[in-house]
């Protein structure tokens, strides 16, 4: 496993933000030795940072998780695509909770460039994650189901296709571009004076401040929409769960901000937690779903393919009587996040 580290703004912003760029660059240069996944490094900010200094630097961190996990995804490690895919999540969520700090055309090419590698990572996952809960469940089942060997076959055909889809976006030189010139362009944007910046407030003010108006106005927004669930549409179930894992990422990225209320921080972190994982297996129905409805349309009708259709049914069944229950529980930890007390008062 790479060693973790840690990016912080207490030593002087510059020699940070040196360090930062070449840690990253070089990580996309030359391929780190291991192939495992490398999950996120913790963020040290200063609470005397200010947007600005905050904002490189947690970003920088993001990009950094990407570009480590590179070997891992071109090795065929599953871990390793889910981490490259939390990487670029990170980076999207630091992109929205600074937008302040810079006008959206500094960053509307990098935002259509973390979605196509996202796009290129995500049907790796889904079939990775779609053949660990049938193996689960055939493990599980107390008779052998007709077709199981079947439907484990091509579920993990379609794994490894995808994981080639996922093994050659991560090498091409599109991938390389964007690593290595997102680096350069948040240190460059970092030691920019130019007068637009100098004279914005929003940019020069500490990150502190920042931090408590994106957890008072994301909270309110989350805990509104929970009320609503059961009646949202798939897209709009989706928008809430990325909101949810974005108020979570902002509790890691100024977890330092806030040193004296660290226990009700972790209490907090674990109840939006626990609303995803829920609002999480809901998506990874509907998704489960639209791949079994494509591997259905794609397959001939002989009587493997019979028996493999029938197993899907089997499991694809079993995860849609789960879902009014899903509802009653995500309800029941929104209650829970609403009555946790918010660590940044």
């Amino acid at each position: 496993m790479t060693e973790q580290t840690t990016l912080s703004t207490e030593s002087s912003l510059p020699d940070s933000l040196e360090r930062a760029h070449v840690l990253t660059v070089s990580a996309s240069v030359s391929e780190p030795k291991t192939a495992s996944a490398v999950h996120a490094e913790r963020i040290a900010l200063h609470r005397k940072a200010t947007v600005a200094q905050a904002f490189v630097v947690v970003s920088l961190s993001c990009l950094r998780q990407v570009a480590l996990n590179q070997a891992g995804v071109c090795s065929g490690c599953s871990g390793a695509v889910h981490q490259m895919r939390v990487g670029l999540r990170r980076l999207r969520a630091a992109l929205s909770l600074f937008k302040g700090a810079f006008h959206p055309a500094e960053v509307a090419e990098l935002k259509l460039e973390l979605a196509w590698l996202t796009e290129q990572l995500g049907p790796a996952r889904d079939y990775q994650v779609l053949l660990e809960l049938h193996e689960r469940r055939h493990t599980r089942s107390s008779s052998a189901n007709e077709g199981q060997q079947e439907l484990a076959i091509e579920l993990t055909r379609r794994r490894n296709e995808a994981l080639a889809r996922a093994r050659e976006a991560a090498r091409s030189e599109r991938t390389r571009h964007l690593i290595a010139a997102t680096a350069v362009g948040l240190v460059s944007h970092a030691d920019s004076t130019s007068y637009e910046k100098q004279r914005h407030a929003e940019f020069n003010q500490p990150i502190s401040s920042l931090a408590r108006n994106a957890f008072e106005r994301r909270i309110r927004r989350i805990l509104q929409c929970i009320d609503l669930l059961p009646t949202l549409s798939l897209a709009q179930r989706h928008a809430l769960r990325i909101r949810v894992k974005k108020l979570r990422y902002a509790t890691e990225f100024f977890a330092t901000l806030f040193p004296h209320t660290q226990r009700a921080r972790c209490r907090f972190t674990a109840r939006l937690v626990a609303l995803q994982n829920v609002l999480g297996q809901l998506t990874d129905l509907a998704v489960h779903e639209r791949l079994a409805a494509s591997m259905l349309a794609s397959e001939p009708h002989g009587a493997a393919q019979r028996r493999m259709a029938s197993a899907l049914g089997v499991l694809t069944d079993y995860e849609g009587a789960r879902t009014k229950k899903l509802f009653a529980k995500a309800n029941k930890e929104a209650v829970r996040l609403a009555n946790t007390p918010e660590f940044w008062r």
